[in-house]
């Protein structure tokens, strides 16, 4: 091999290294966090649903709030979905429907694993609305355990919303499903949390959704008021 492919082969691959020990360093500071708020705003692609922008609070004991509001089918549609650490339930439209008589046990990891691959927008698929029941999931896996995330290379620097962002590019898969979105993650130079996602389908090139993480902050003081079921 040439020595001038030779170097370029090996700075290729320190810059995968520095990717990958930004994204995992990432996704230790979330998983180990006592309690996390973020403030997101979610664009969807034409066809891929809807748009919508809300809040969403992680405590210890699986405690969790999440407060959305968008546009669905040209109506705006507003709801909450809230674990006080034994159960779990969503209020829309004054209408309160219980979703899970047990929380699962996991409930924390798992809303931070899904935040940290592929971002808010699916954490209503397995997580907060259980694909099937604890004990009867799909690979015998829960929601969360099936996502990976592969091939961390790392892009330019951006200035976005005045912060400087490092820009790491990665593969998504879902175990069981041949789906492979792409996606390109924003991460604050500073604080390394991230700032801006967006997930492509990798066959034809097309943009599912953009989230913009508003606010993104770990290890604050909650009221306990926010984790009250509503009646």
């Amino acid at each position: 091999m040439y020595p001038a492919l030779l170097i370029v082969v090996a700075v290729m691959a320190q810059h995968d290294n520095e990717a990958e020990r930004l994204f995992r360093h990432m996704e230790e500071r979330l998983s180990k966090a006592k309690s996390l708020e973020c403030v997101f705003e979610v664009k969807a692609a034409v066809g891929q649903g809807s748009d919508f922008r809300g809040r969403l609070l992680v405590a210890e004991g699986n405690k969790l709030r999440m407060e959305t509001e968008g546009k669905w089918r040209g109506a705006i549609t507003k709801m909450v979905v809230i674990s006080d650490g034994a159960k779990l339930a969503a209020e829309t439209g004054g209408t309160r429907k219980d979703l899970s008589k047990k929380v699962p046990k996991s409930l924390h990891q798992e809303v931070v694993r899904v935040l940290t691959y592929v971002g808010v927008r699916m954490l209503g698929r397995g997580v907060i609305v259980p694909e099937a029941p604890e004990g009867q999931e799909t690979q015998g896996k829960r929601f969360a355990n099936r996502l990976t995330a592969t091939g961390l290379k790392l892009g330019k620097k951006e200035r976005l919303n005045g912060r400087d962002a490092q820009v790491i590019e990665y593969e998504t898969k879902l175990e069981g499903e041949d789906d492979v979105p792409t996606a390109t993650l924003w991460l604050d130079t500073k604080t390394k949390l991230p700032l801006k996602r967006t997930l492509t389908d990798k066959q034809g090139g097309k943009l599912i959704y953009t989230e913009t993480y508003l606010k993104l902050a770990v290890g604050g003081k909650i009221d306990e008021k926010e984790f009250k079921l509503p009646k």
